[in-house]
C-alpha cells in the first residue's frame, strides 16, 4: 500500500505512487514473506504509508520493518501479517 498521486492520460496510468507500489510487489521480500507464513494475504506498505497513515493508534509487533530491493530502487517498507505471525 502506498499513497500518492496518479495520473491518468491517453497511454495509460503514472505517477510516483504506482512506482512505488510496483516497488513493493516486486520485492523478493513480499514474496519470500508471503511463502514463509502460508497465508493467502501479506500486506506491504511503504514506509511513507505506514508513518504517515498507520503508525498511530496499531500494535508495532504486527509489522516487521524490511529492507525492500526491486531492480531499480532500494528502501524500506512494512510487511503486515493478519495472524501476528513471526519470521
Amino acid at each position: 500500500m502506498h499513497a500518492g498521486e496518479v495520473i491518468a492520460d491517453e497511454h495509460g496510468h503514472a505517477g510516483v505512487a504506482l512506482y512505488e507500489v510496483h516497488r513493493l510487489l516486486d520485492s523478493a521480500q513480499l514474496r519470500t514473506a508471503q511463502q514463509l507464513s502460508g497465508a493467502d494475504l501479506v500486506v506491504a506498505l511503504s514506509d511513507r504509508f505506514y508513518r504517515e497513515a498507520v503508525a498511530r493508534g496499531v500494535d508495532p509487533s504486527r509489522y516487521r520493518r524490511v529492507d525492500v530491493t526491486s531492480r531499480e530502487h532500494s528502501g524500506s517498507a512494512r510487511i503486515y501479517f493478519p495472524n501476528s505471525i513471526t519470521l
